[in-house]
């Protein structure tokens, strides 16, 4: 395209639909008490060796805390451990020299000032909807951190932790989970710059020897002589980028662990002077160390150093990052899941907390302070839907009949996969014969069983080859298996996976009812994969503008392996229907590869030949094409809107064009987020407060000076505090206006065809996620695949996006 496009900078006009709500938020008003004080930015560059090779984050705060020692004895310097200083003070600095830590020579530079800023510039850019200096805000962040880092606390992020505190819950595995205080500066449109606050959650790593959370995770009470491949890959996850130190030498040196090698003390041989020995014989020699558990694995540390788990202690206050296994996460939703009153409490227990630890630090030295009462304003409550002809209350409504029964002969089959039958079989038959019941009651059709048949997980692509219905049932003892599951789709096999302790909780026994919500929703799976409706949302309550002419709703997300070179996943889903129910669904998934030099995919490499595709399709089956696409897109953060969320645009326009020239419907492009800090509490009176009701929008006060945006709380929270969605409106060829793009959107968390319940995204990004998940699994599960040298993309098509007999796309059954 040759056409610049312009993102959206402003707010725009609120919207005016629902009946309005009192509600108080988590951000806490800042006060500039020197709007007019000047800070300055200074510049510190460290190098090492001849390269100019740039040292890690750990090595740049060592040095710099050399030179607050020596240079900037002052303590009112903030430092961002990379290249930026702050202070509240002109000084010119020109130094230059060498520091020397441990056995490595840095070079150091300091300089400055090198600009600097002050409140009133952003007040200023902020009432006029110009562009925020981002510099003066991240100072600010910065400076909030020293303040606690001054009163002793750790500092993860934007969050801070008291080490001294003992933490909240220990988990079965050994770690640990913290609580402590995140703090994040937001300009916001109605209440200047405020503080977004709220109580922060850490998984930490315990202190201490390494040998004692090795026993922990492996949940054993002692040690085995030696580890199987599970309990390596187990230690390997849990273990890598952790910081250890050892004594062997005299002194305490401090390694990096990269993950478990599959060798002993016991087998693995170093070359030495007097020949090859193993490390057991290398430490006894050497360091007069007698290894107590010589046939355990070795880890492996900075480069390809080789050192035995029993010297190795954990260095304290390490954040762990990798993801937690789903018992972990469970009980750490168990732990930090908190109803609306209890989630105040700990809002205000954390401002507290912040205004206690940073106010005297950050009015002396840098002109600013932090109220300590929260922000009140006033929402809207959208006006409900209709499904069905039903009204939607309390965020959910009856399905006792689909709209439409499943197309086929309904015939399936039932593959258990790594369960004993003598203590199976019989929950099963219950199981199946309930299935097959309430299909009947709820009109999704007759179906019947073929055949239950009992496998190994390595007959799985064998089984469901030669299986004779092309629906099926697969039963499986937990998560592990879904990835293989799903990698043995194809030939246009469907799966639907179901736990064993999912199969209980519908049959009962045991002095508990069998579970009828669980078995609906189970069959509202299996009515959408045999291309069933399950319900339609009238969409009578939707403005006529958004149903004039033929729309496809498109959601995007991306997915990443963390710290892995595998390939991050973009999925597109979009939606097939002409009159917006948004109850059929084209997808594409691909996997992407970041450009040489990048650690990662930001945008979605490839997504105009994906829409392409989607756009053909939606053609071929509707005859006819969109005149409007609307694109719901997750996952980006709001630094990377304009370099990507635009990128995006222009492959979406370029997608149009490739079918004719003259193609050019109305395209917009909102982005959606829950990852974000912003909580709001409905105000009951009394100081008394309750979950935001279903519908709840906000698009005043709290929302950006630089976008429009709005956050819009849809579904009822079942537990814990509802987090509303965050929408933000860049491009919007389609002139909707707010109240048009909330009843949107609130509609299409209507259409989620897998719970009669509004959920808390639009429907195709939900289905996104999904796919995403889906080809994630796949991925894993794929064990031909050497990641020591990756596939290119087109290599990996066939995994990430089933295909079928044909060679042709399989939709995801979703």
């Amino acid at each position: 395209m040759t056409t610049r496009n312009t993102m959206i900078t402003s707010p725009g006009t609120p919207g005016t639909k629902g009946t309005p709500v009192n509600l108080i938020s988590n951000n806490y008003r800042v006060t500039f008490t020197n709007p007019n004080l000047r800070i300055y930015q200074y510049d510190l560059q460290i190098t090492q060796g001849d390269q100019e090779r740039i040292p890690s984050k750990a090595v740049h705060w060592k040095v710099y805390n050399e030179l607050k020692r020596t240079t900037l004895q002052a303590n009112y310097w903030v430092y961002d451990g990379r290249r930026n200083l702050y202070a509240p003070r002109d000084i010119t600095l020109e130094e230059e020299g060498d520091t020397t830590l441990g056995r490595d020579t840095f070079h150091y530079k300091l300089s400055g000032p090198v600009n600097s800023r002050n409140a009133q510039e952003l007040i200023t850019a902020m009432s006029q909807h110009a562009v925020l200096p981002m510099d003066y805000i991240s100072m600010m962040t910065l400076v909030i951190g020293q303040a606690f880092s001054n009163s002793g606390f750790e500092t993860v992020a934007r969050d801070y932790y008291d080490p001294n505190k003992d933490p909240t819950h220990v988990f079965r595995n050994g770690l640990e989970l913290w609580s402590g205080v995140s703090a994040s500066v937001t300009p916001t449109d109605g209440f200047g710059v405020t503080i977004r606050v709220l109580k922060s959650h850490q998984v930490m790593y315990p202190g201490g020897p390494l040998m004692e959370l090795a026993a922990k995770v492996l949940n054993l009470r002692n040690l085995p002589r030696n580890f199987d491949a599970r309990q390596l890959r187990t230690m390997g996850t849990l273990l890598k980028n952790l910081k250890v130190a050892t004594r062997h030498l005299g002194y305490d040196r401090v390694y990096t662990v990269r993950g478990v090698f599959n060798k002993s003390a016991n087998q693995h041989k170093i070359d030495t002077d007097d020949g090859e020995i193993s490390v057991n014989q290398y430490f006894l020699g050497r360091y007069n160390i007698t290894l107590q558990y010589p046939d355990l694995p070795l880890v492996t540390c900075g480069g390809q150093t080789k050192l035995p788990m029993e010297l190795c202690t954990i260095k304290p206050n390490q954040p762990y990052f990798t993801n937690v296994d789903s018992a972990t996460q469970a009980d750490m939703i168990r732990q930090t899941c908190v109803k609306p009153a209890d989630k105040k409490r700990e809002i205000e227990n954390a401002a507290n907390t912040l205004v206690q630890k940073t106010n005297a630090f950050t009015g002396r030295n840098y002109g600013f302070t932090v109220d300590n009462r929260a922000v009140a304003l006033t929402g809207r409550v959208l006006p409900s839907l209709t499904v069905g002809g039903e009204q939607v209350g309390n965020g959910a409504w009856r399905m006792n009949k689909v709209l439409t029964g499943k197309s086929g002969n309904g015939k399936f089959s039932v593959f258990v996969v790594d369960l004993p039958r003598n203590r199976v079989e019989t929950s099963l038959k219950t199981f199946t014969d309930q299935l097959i019941g309430t299909a009947r009651r709820m009109d999704i059709g007759n179906l019947e069983l073929v055949s239950c048949v009992y496998i190994r997980s390595g007959d799985l692509q064998r089984s469901l080859t030669a299986s004779t219905t092309s629906f099926n049932y697969m039963i499986m003892p937990d998560d592990s298996l879904y990835g293989t599951i799903k990698l043995c789709e194809g030939g246009g096999k469907i799966t639907q996976c179901i736990k064993m302790n999912t199969v209980n909780k519908v049959v009962g026994g045991g002095g508990r009812r069998p579970d009828m919500n669980t078995l609906n929703n189970i069959l509202k799976k299996t009515n959408a994969k045999m291309n069933g409706t399950n319900w339609k949302v009238d969409v009578t309550g939707l403005p006529q503008k958004i149903l004039d002419r033929p729309t496809i709703i498109l959601g995007a997300d991306v997915t990443h392996f963390t710290g892995s070179n595998k390939p991050s996943i973009a999925s597109v889903v979009g939606s097939c229907s002409k009159n917006l129910d948004a109850a059929r669904y084209i997808t594409r998934v691909k996997a992407i590869y970041p450009e040489e030099g990048r650690r990662s995919v930001e945008y979605i490499q490839g997504l105009q030949g994906m829409v392409r595709e989607i756009l053909m399709e939606f053609r071929e089956i509707l005859r006819c094409q969109p005149k409007r696409i609307i694109y719901y897109r997750d996952g980006v953060a709001e630094g990377q809107f304009e370099g990507i969320v635009m990128q995006e645009l222009e492959q979406l326009q370029n997608a149009c064009t490739s079918l004719h020239p003259t193609y050019k419907p109305q395209i917009s492009v909102v982005v959606c987020t829950k990852m974000h800090k912003q909580r709001f509490l409905k105000q009951n009176g009394n100081r008394q407060c309750d979950n935001m009701e279903p519908g709840t929008v906000v698009d005043t006060g709290v929302t950006s000076p630089n976008h429009r945006d709005f956050y819009l709380s849809s579904h009822k929270a079942i537990q814990g505090t509802s987090v509303p969605c965050h929408y933000y409106i860049l491009y919007d060829d389609c002139k909707f206006t707010m109240d048009m793009w909330q009843m949107l959107s609130f509609y299409l968390c209507h259409c989620y065809c897998r719970c009669s319940r509004i959920v808390s995204y639009p429907a195709p990004v939900y289905y996104a996620h999904l796919a995403c998940y889906n080809a994630r699994a796949r991925l894993l599960a794929d064990t031909s695949i050497n990641w020591d040298n990756p596939p290119n993309p087109a290599q990996l098509r066939g995994i990430v996006q089933p295909m079928n007999e044909n060679n042709a796309v399989n939709e995801f059954s979703i």
